[in-house]
């Protein structure tokens, strides 16, 4: 899975996951699974437009990490991206916020966002 560290004016974008996802309520970057034959810039550049109506461009990609939920196994890679055009709109999601780097350890984010975001050293405990 790759996922899209959208940043602006100093701040992250983040994505709270609706109650007909799985994680309901877990705040999350924006992104999901990579096709058979996509890269992972390939994949978010996809996702991003499907799920936000946003256009990126993707711009680094950071340290993945690997995270056990029950039942299955998420490699999530990180992927610093910027806004090249478009208007947000959520469209699986149910909200949105930008969050500056001294707040996103007071989020509460799903177990493998939180994990690649101490991996990356953008929050610790």
């Amino acid at each position: 899975m790759a996922c899209a560290l959208i940043r602006k004016n100093g701040c992250f974008l983040a994505v709270r996951r609706s109650r007909r996802m799985s994680h309901p309520g877990k705040w999350e970057f924006p992104g999901g699974k990579i096709e058979s034959e996509e890269t992972s810039f390939e994949c978010i550049v996809r996702e991003i437009r499907e799920e936000l109506r946003l256009e990126i461009k993707p711009i680094d990609e950071l340290v993945p990490v690997t995270w056990h939920y029950p039942g299955k196994f998420v490699r999530l890679i990180p992927i610093v991206c910027e806004i090249t055009g478009g208007e947000l709109h959520l469209a699986e999601h149910d909200q949105m916020q930008w969050i500056d780097e001294e707040h996103l350890k007071e989020m509460d984010w799903a177990d493998a966002d939180r994990a690649m975001l101490k991996k990356n050293l953008l929050i610790w405990d």
